[in-house]
């Protein structure tokens, strides 16, 4: 192989190393940023679509559900044969130790220690949420609105459960969709940029030959 040819292929080499660096650093960049947008777009909708429900049933218990324990677990238990959107969210509803008196399931959690109700217990609107696996390992967002009764005292809570497994894949999915996209791309770059590195290097090429054969005294 001529000196000529050697140099020519480094350059080019160079270059489109160059090139796919750059390609690669801005497309990873993208793929990160609009990751964390649709999570957080997600995430947010099913925060929204739960907060969105949640005055309804804390509004009708704090006036329905009197002074006493008894009253507002009747009351409780009323609004949730109500509730109309079982399928898609659990509502439970909790007394003022943070003990679950009804559920829409139909059955009570095991384990009653909700860190989103520690939370609503210390902040200033009585809010609270969590994002986990529930003791069934199946990861979901719970929201947990306190229920004041006179004297903004707290009567018991409001919590709705809402499982983003769902949600998960389809995170997954846009975000698999997204990189097939980056993958297409950074092949169209390097097609394209090897072809286009090809039409100018062949006559550079041809050139440096002659200026190779020339220094050699080869007319």
């Amino acid at each position: 192989m001529r000196a000529g040819d050697i140099q020519v292929k480094g350059l080019t080499t160079r270059w489109l190393l160059n090139i796919i660096g750059v390609v690669v650093i801005v497309l990873a960049v993208v793929q990160i940023v609009c990751s964390v947008l649709i999570y957080n777009f997600y995430y947010n909708a099913v925060q929204q679509g739960i907060e969105s429900r949640i005055s309804m049933p804390s509004g009708f218990l704090s006036k329905n559900s009197g002074v006493s324990d008894s009253d507002f677990e009747i009351a409780a238990k009323a609004y949730v044969d109500e509730f109309p959107d079982k399928n898609a969210l659990e509502l439970q509803v909790l007394d003022k130790n943070g003990n679950v008196i009804v559920s829409s399931r139909g059955f009570l959690p095991n384990d009653q220690d909700f860190a989103d109700y520690q939370t609503a217990l210390q902040d200033a609107n009585g809010y609270g949420k969590w994002i986990g696996e529930n003791v069934n390992g199946e990861k979901v967002m719970a929201v947990t609105k306190l229920v004041p009764q006179t004297n903004d005292v707290s009567v018991g809570a409001i919590r709705f459960v809402a499982s983003l497994t769902q949600i998960d894949r389809n995170i997954l999915y846009n975000i698999l969709l997204l990189l097939a996209v980056c993958l297409v791309l950074l092949a169209f770059t390097v097609i394209s940029g090897t072809l286009f590195l090809r039409s100018i290097i062949s006559p550079i090429k041809a050139i440096t030959n002659v200026a190779f054969r020339i220094a050699s005294g080869n007319f």
